[in-house]
């Protein structure tokens, strides 16, 4: 399973290591360069004071670039929109600015576990911008947002209707962007980010980083082969599905259809046909506890939630098209 969340590792106390590094690697280059210089001036005439002067300038300058905490965007940057995968149009950074408000944000960012500043787009604007009203259309029942890498985060539209949500394109706190992730991924150029105590992965919204494009779709439609054909919408295979939906399919795929950062779940084989499950309950709830790897823990599924999860893995293993 997933969780978008790629969001699973914090970095809590790199920053202090990384200041005394870069001041460090700072020192070294001054101490450096000033005694090439005392070096040029006792081995040459007075004329050498122009040169000197202009050596310091520049190692003022260079330094000040470098303590600057505002980080460098890529204006050309492009976010593209599509509707059930069909291309409409892209915008790239500067045409974004031209034609959105922008906001400068503050709050608790959950993938770093502590408070960031960003400069960003509100994701309803940009929505607007990229689709008209469609995206109000009942016609769609989901948006998926694609990362470069290739993980997708599929959310339902009614929650892109609530305030909160910014597609964020500069790092205010750190130069270049901050890395994320176990991985010390740059989460640019556009990051999704929400600004509610609730707006959570856990509560299946979406924190896409390295947003590539958006994309409003019929889940029905889209990916058919994920969903459990026949099953009663009380059943616990149709209770499973609807969280394999909003947690799962982002990164994991149901029959060669879904997301491809993490395995398919039933083709060739389901994962019932070589898991045991209490094992695939387990590892769904507690991933972390036995690897290193990018799947999110789940510690707040109930064991009902499980149990509805394993009963639509088995349901799509016997009910193969």
């Amino acid at each position: 399973m997933v969780d978008n969340q790629k969001n699973s590792s914090q970095e809590h106390n790199k920053d202090p290591i990384r200041v005394v590094t870069i001041l460090l690697i700072l020192t070294g280059l001054v101490m450096g360069i000033f005694l090439i210089i005392n070096t040029i001036s006792n081995n040459t005439n007075d004329s050498s004071e122009e040169l000197r002067s202009k050596i310091i300038e520049e190692i003022a300058d260079s330094v000040n670039n470098n303590s600057s905490t505002q980080s460098e965007v890529n204006e050309e940057a492009v976010l593209k929109f599509e509707i059930s995968g069909g291309f409409v149009k892209d915008y790239n950074l500067k045409e974004l600015k031209d034609a959105l408000k922008t906001y400068k944000i503050e709050f608790v960012d959950l993938q770093y576990g502590k408070e960031k500043r960003y400069e960003a787009f509100a994701l309803q604007d940009v929505l607007q911008l990229g689709f008209g009203d469609k995206w109000k259309s009942t016609e769609y029942t989901d948006v998926a947002f694609a990362a470069l890498d290739g993980y997708t985060s599929i959310t339902a539209i009614l929650k892109l209707h609530e305030p909160g949500g910014y597609v964020v394109y500069e790092d205010m706190d750190y130069k270049k962007w901050e890395p994320v992730s176990i991985r010390e991924v740059n989460p640019g150029s556009y990051y999704l980010v929400w600004i509610g105590k609730e707006q959570t992965t856990a509560n299946e919204y979406p924190w896409p980083w390295q947003l590539a494009s958006i994309d409003l779709i019929k889940f029905d439609s889209q990916y058919p082969a994920v969903v459990p054909k026949g099953a009663a919408k009380d059943s616990s295979a149709y209770k499973g599905y609807e969280i394999f939906e909003g947690r799962c399919v982002r990164c994991h795929a149901m029959n060669r259809q879904g997301g491809t950062v993490g395995p398919d779940l039933n083709a060739p084989q389901s994962i019932v046909s070589y898991r045991s499950e209490n094992m695939i309950k387990e590892f769904i709830k507690n991933p972390s506890k036995y690897r290193y790897t990018h799947m999110p823990d789940h510690p707040d599924l109930s064991n009902q939630d499980l149990d509805n999860l394993i009963s639509y893995f088995n349901y799509m293993n016997e009910n193969r098209d």
